[in-house]
């Protein structure tokens, strides 16, 4: 687990990767799978995928907490008795992996990953996540450095290498004549075609580059809710659906059939198959048997 402690106003510069099955995040300071956060509750609900905590640390930051720990999910309901219950000075240090759909969102699914601290210990963590932004910051732009130094030795003893053989050419052309100037065609021929080649792999390495996919995306509060509101609607249609059915168990190719074919998700440009199996991955319904899914009620 890779950890980094950081702000909400350092998520727009965040980069959301895909790494084998690894759900990552590179800021400018690193890359992690996990980001420590503290923040002041300024608003929470209780949603169908577990606890919404809106938090602010300067700026409004949202983590949703226990979509599939019970612990991490009793905690934040504690959290939530206790804002409603007329508590408004309540400081959370959270443990979050980030999830990308559309937009990134932040999971709070781990045993003690949602914790309650106080206003003195919050103040404290975004004390010595400043010291270590510094430090990380550094660090990184160092490690940066010393690789464009490396590649820049490297060129250098090529361009060295190359002036060498250039030389040494032209030194056998002074002394051998007709013979040497054979030889130095068959040599630029092999240049040629060894400068071909090299063009021929740094292409192929850039397009391989290019199959990384690394998406960049900007997590919005409003964002987040209306995705919520999307998923909620989508949830209720194949409820609906598969309540006449047998066990309630419906096939996913009839749902998305019903879903394209309806006026009400008509203007929404969405992969309805990608939709249902996200939906599936967050708990909504559970796959009894390939090809189908139940509604969790």
């Amino acid at each position: 687990m890779y950890v980094l402690f950081c702000a909400s106003a350092d998520l727009k510069d965040a980069k959301y990767i895909r790494k084998d099955s690894k759900n990552l995040l590179q800021m400018k300071f690193g890359i992690c799978d996990t980001l420590a956060m503290c923040g002041k509750v300024v608003d929470c609900n209780r949603t169908k995928f577990g606890v919404m905590l809106t938090l602010n640390d300067g700026e409004n930051f949202v983590i949703t907490a226990g979509t599939f720990n019970k612990n991490a999910l009793q905690d934040a309901d504690n959290v939530l008795q206790k804002f409603y219950g007329g508590n408004k000075e309540i400081y959370l240090l959270l443990y979050a992996n980030p999830f990308y759909r559309e937009a990134i969102y932040l999971n709070a699914n781990q045993d003690y990953s949602v914790i309650e601290v106080t206003k003195q210990i919050y103040e404290k963590f975004h004390e010595i996540r400043k010291k270590g932004l510094t430090y990380l910051m550094e660090k990184f732009n160092k490690n940066m450095v010393s690789e464009k130094e490396k590649a820049k030795e490297q060129k250098e003893e090529r361009e060295t290498k190359e002036q060498k053989e250039e030389r040494e050419t032209k030194e056998q052309k002074e002394e051998m004549k007709t013979k040497e100037q054979k030889e130095e065609k068959i040599e630029t021929i092999t240049e040629e075609k060894t400068t071909t080649e090299e063009k021929k792999e740094k292409k192929e390495t850039f397009e391989e580059y290019k199959e990384y996919e690394i998406k960049e995306a900007l997590m919005g509060e409003e964002e987040y809710k209306k995705q919520g509101e999307i998923n909620l609607t989508v949830v209720q249609f194949v409820e609906n659906l598969a309540k006449n059915k047998k066990d309630n168990v419906i096939g996913i190719e009839e749902v998305t059939n019903e879903l394209t074919k309806s006026e009400k998700f008509y203007s929404l440009n969405i992969n309805w198959t990608d939709k249902i199996y996200e939906l599936l991955e967050m708990g909504y319904f559970y796959e009894p048997k390939p090809g189908y899914i139940k509604p969790i009620t």
